[in-house]
């Protein structure tokens, strides 16, 4: 339920795009596509909703298998589907939005059911949670959207509760909070 955006990311001569039924890859140095790969489990009676994520190895893409929210990591080389959301598994990865990949692993922010949210990585090889740090305590579900760019060891989150505004530096490894800049507004 996060903000539109388009179905397409980019990363470096690689630009990943979608058709609601596919996910392609494309090389854009040759004009040429490099791999189609048919996008599994969709109900085509309602607009899919997509997030995409790409780096030198991976590609993620978080969606909803018809009535579920649902993670799939492929090869960027092949298209093969790494891992995904299994749900018949609680501990199988689960799905996490304003996603960012940096080497074998995947920063998100994760759902919260209440006032807060999770700081989540995956390990990409593995398909396994290596980090969920929960930041609560706000006055309403806060809007929460992680920086388009991870800054050596920390990555940055951008925070709207109500009229209230924070900016995060955390930790990528652990998820603790380095830094913190709050102030008053009247929105985004």
């Amino acid at each position: 339920e996060g903000a539109l955006e388009l179905p397409v990311a980019r990363f470096d001569k690689y630009l990943i795009v979608s058709d609601e039924r596919y996910i392609i890859l494309y090389d854009v140095v040759k004009m040429e596509m490099v791999w189609k790969t048919l996008i599994s489990n969709v109900d085509l009676s309602k607009d899919l909703k997509m997030r995409l994520a790409i780096n030198e190895k991976y590609v993620t893409l978080i969606k909803e298998d018809y009535d579920r929210k649902a993670i799939y990591c492929y090869s960027l080389a092949t298209g093969d589907i790494l891992w995904n959301t299994d749900p018949t598994n609680s501990g199988s990865p689960q799905p996490i939005y304003s996603m960012q990949l940096e080497g074998d692993m995947l920063y998100g922010i994760g759902e919260h059911p209440g006032q807060g949210f999770y700081f989540v990585s995956y390990d990409c090889v593995a398909g396994k949670k290596k980090t969920s740090k929960l930041l609560e305590g706000y006055s309403s579900p806060p809007i929460v959207k992680l920086r388009d760019h991870i800054y050596g060891k920390h990555v940055v989150v951008e925070l709207m509760d109500r009229k209230n505004f924070e900016v995060i530096v955390l930790d990528k490894n652990t998820g603790e909070v380095v830094k913190k800049v709050a102030d008053k507004g009247d929105g985004p």
